[in-house]
């Protein structure tokens, strides 16, 4: 079974690829403005990866 911290971090990257994906471009062009964005749910990730692993995100600080 995957870790949460590796799970966070494959999501991650499928929201970069969605973002970057011409078929959302093209709804975005269109007006395309959900109530959640993508950016909301990257930004979610990140608290989550900052509650389990703190470390990860600040480096170790």
């Amino acid at each position: 079974m995957k870790t949460l911290a590796q799970l966070i971090g494959e999501t991650s990257g499928l929201i970069s690829e969605i973002k970057a994906h011409p078929d959302y471009q093209s709804l975005v062009n269109k007006g395309y403005q959900p109530e959640i964005t993508l950016s909301d749910a990257y930004a979610m990730l990140g608290n989550l990866m900052w509650e389990i692993a703190p470390s990860l995100i600040s480096g170790g600080r």
